[in-house]
C-alpha cells in the first residue's frame, strides 16, 4: 500500500443499486437532503447536508483513489457558510440526493431528468468485514466499482 496523505482517514464502503418496490417505507422527515458539487478539473467535492432538523453541515471533500480492493484516502474539511459560499462559486458539476438511514448503512436516492436512481451504500471498519457482508434483500447488483453510479458520474462530471 502506498502512503497515505496526511491527515487521510481510510473509507471503506460498498454500493448496490436498490429496488424501491422492496425497500421498507422512508421516513420522509428524518431524510436529508445532500447538495454535492463536483468541482471542475480536481477531484474535490463540496457537500451541503441539510438535516431533517434543519441544521446544516458544510464540507469540502478530496478522495484519492483507491489503496486496496476497497480501501481510499479521504479527507474532508468543515466549512462555515460563508466558506462554502464562496467555494460554491466555482465551475462544476451538482447532484442532489435525499439520504435515508437504514440497515446499518444509507439508501441515497437520486432524481435527474433521466428518472431516479437508488444506492444503497454501507462504510466498514476493515476490508475483511466489508467481504463478508450480506447486503439487505432489498438491494439489486452491487455497483461498488461501476463509475457510472459514482457521484461524480450521476452528477454528470465524468
Amino acid at each position: 500500500m502506498r502512503e497515505l496523505p496526511k491527515y487521510a482517514k481510510i473509507e471503506i464502503e460498498r454500493r448496490w443499486l436498490v429496488d424501491l418496490a422492496r425497500c421498507p417505507p422512508f421516513d420522509a422527515n428524518a431524510a436529508a437532503r445532500i447538495t454535492d458539487r463536483y468541482i471542475n478539473r480536481s477531484q474535490l467535492r463540496l457537500r451541503k447536508i441539510e438535516s431533517a432538523t434543519g441544521a446544516v453541515l458544510y464540507k469540502l471533500c478530496k478522495k484519492y483513489g483507491h489503496v486496496g480492493t476497497l480501501a481510499q484516502p479521504i479527507v474532508n474539511i468543515y466549512l462555515s457558510c460563508e466558506e462554502f459560499e464562496m467555494l460554491n462559486q466555482l465551475p462544476g458539476c451538482l447532484v442532489v440526493k435525499h439520504r435515508h438511514k437504514m440497515a446499518g448503512g444509507a439508501v441515497d436516492i437520486y432524481s435527474s431528468a433521466e428518472g431516479r436512481v437508488a444506492v444503497f451504500e454501507i462504510e466498514f471498519d476493515d476490508e475483511s468485514s466489508a467481504a463478508v457482508y450480506t447486503p439487505p434483500d432489498f438491494v439489486l447488483e452491487e455497483v461498488t466499482h461501476d463509475r457510472r453510479y459514482s457521484g461524480s458520474a450521476l452528477a454528470g462530471a465524468d
